[in-house]
């Protein structure tokens, strides 16, 4: 778990800005946004560049304070902060000399400026029709569970995703959504497009992202993991209204069923179709099973045998894709071959359970899936 930077007093952020290189502007944000009660639209930034100037900015609690001027200087160029008085002062308590700047704020340049330094943290974005294609569906399945079409966002609501294991100690969290999308830009971009309407914006750059549960649990009592669940860092917390009239456009209606080189398996009158999170396996243009999320363990399983249909593979062939990990030497190779079989087995089970009768697995030393 990624530590905290200390910016001051009342202060923190996750050390995954420091990574991205912008802890100072995040660390000014920080304290405007939620470090402070009630900020109002004129305020003082202390430039802490001393050790005496540290020590008087942590004894007290309703400081604003930078490391370096040209952290500011960012959001003067943004046009989210206007210097309208520098000067230095003298503590008359401790004697202490530090320079203080009165700063004026825009909030919508910078609510702009602050979705820019957040959306850094996307560092490999989908295109950008892709991303806001994630983002419209988003909004739409919240709003349309509402009579006022007033909803409340986060990264949370992207979904959950997988986090794999490094090695002992380390975890992956490529897979986390909100490294392949701009969520402030997007949303901004709606806004221009009259989409929605922010009524609200704050931000937490404290927030990490959070565990939900093992992977493994989804389908077998076995303790012994390999995947979990986790949610995206809620740094953004918005407030919006979806024009009633838009509705329409952010409904993303299931296209027509049709075959895919990029997207479709076929196998006779059987296709396994993935979208952007969903996957479906398709019997004769009607969906008969929906996949919630298409990089799950059970889907990529499932996906790897459907497309040897009729042809026995083995734990170490559907290991190397599913889990995307290499497969354990002799003598260490029970409970990784036990968490497939679960994950084969409970994806079928729950096929055939559905009326899918069709759908037969056979299990001898691998794994043969055929279709009747």
């Amino acid at each position: 778990m990624k530590e905290e930077i200390k910016i001051n007093m009342k202060t923190k952020i996750s050390s995954s800005w420091k990574d991205l290189g912008i802890e100072h502007e995040i660390g000014l944000l920080s304290q405007i946004y939620g470090g402070f009660d009630n900020p109002s639209d004129t305020i003082q930034i202390i430039l802490d560049n001393s050790q005496e100037t540290k020590n008087f900015v942590e004894s007290k609690e309703d400081l604003y304070s930078i490391k370096k001027t040209k952290t500011l200087d960012k959001f003067v160029k943004f046009g989210a902060l206007t210097i309208i008085n520098e000067c230095e002062k003298e503590s008359h308590k401790t004697g202490v000399h530090y320079h203080q700047f009165d700063v004026l704020i825009n909030w919508p340049k910078l609510h702009e400026a602050a979705g820019y330094f957040h959306d850094l943290e996307a560092k490999e974005p989908y295109p950008p029709v892709q991303q806001e294609k994630i983002i419209r569906k988003m909004i739409f399945e919240k709003a349309l569970k509402t009579t006022d079409h007033k909803i409340s966002l986060s990264e949370k609501d992207l979904g959950k995703f997988m986090v794999e294991p490094i090695d002992d100690e380390h975890l992956s969290f490529d897979k986390s959504p909100d490294l392949h999308i701009k969520f402030m830009t997007c949303l901004f971009v709606l806004e221009k497009q009259k989409v929605i309407n922010i009524t609200g914006l704050d931000f937490d750059f404290d927030a990490l992202r959070q565990f939900i549960k093992n992977i493994s649990s989804d389908y077998s009592d076995d303790d012994f993991v390999y995947y979990d669940w986790y949610s995206p860092a809620a740094h953004c917390h918005v407030e919006i209204e979806v024009n009633p009239a838009e509705i329409k456009t952010l409904s993303v209606k299931k296209e027509p069923v049709e075959e895919s080189k990029e997207e479709t398996i076929k196998h006779r009158n059987w296709f396994l179709k993935k979208e952007i999170k969903e996957a479906y396996l398709i019997h004769k243009g009607k969906i008969e099973f929906t996949f919630k999320h298409n990089d799950s363990i059970e889907y990529r399983c499932f996906e790897y045998l459907f497309n040897h249909i009729n042809k026995k593979v083995t734990y170490e062939e559907i290991y190397k894709y599913a889990f995307r990990l290499k497969y354990p030497a002799k003598g260490k190779r029970t409970k990784v071959n036990r968490s497939i079989n679960n994950a084969v087995k409970s994806v079928v089970k729950k096929m055939n359970k559905q009326g899918m009768t069709q759908i037969i697995l056979i299990s001898n030393m691998g794994f043969t899936l055929y279709i009747k």
